[in-house]
């Protein structure tokens, strides 16, 4: 993804993306008024963000970029409510951990299994982060999938 060169569809996927990973907010809460995409979003132009997508329906993102080049996607409920902003970072990857109840049984059986059959969980987060899991698990059953 290019400094500002983003689809829809990319900015749609992203945005969920980091969303699942649990890395949205409510933007500018505190200064936008209504709780509405356009006041997000008119709030974002005022500190200095500026539209590089705009949707013609209230189903897609709107994205936004700063003087740094990252890229801010603000979304609702589809009808224009309930404002929800996500940096949109195509640096997420999925982490793959297994539960400490499931550990022993793997460890006797002397493998991992399959997901899902095996009782890990997956979860979405920057590779920074995937990799501090993945290095402090101690038995190693983190992995990056």
């Amino acid at each position: 993804m290019t400094k500002h060169t983003i689809s829809q569809t990319e900015a749609n996927n992203l945005y969920t993306r980091g969303n699942n990973a649990g890395l949205g907010y409510a933007p500018y809460a505190d200064v936008a008024g209504p709780d509405t995409v356009s006041a997000a979003v008119a709030a974002a132009e005022a500190d200095g963000w500026e539209i590089v997508l705009n949707p013609d329906n209230t189903s897609d993102v709107v994205v936004l970029t700063n003087g740094d080049g990252e890229l801010l996607g603000i979304g609702g409920d589809g009808a224009g409510n309930g404002a929800w902003a996500v940096v949109l970072s195509d640096d997420l990857v999925t982490v793959e951990e297994m539960p400490d109840e499931h550990r022993a049984s793997h460890k006797a059986a002397g493998n991992w299994g399959s997901y899902p059959h095996n009782g890990a969980t997956r979860r979405q987060v920057t590779r920074d982060e995937a990799d501090a899991i993945v290095e402090n698990d101690p038995d190693q059953y983190a992995r990056i999938v």
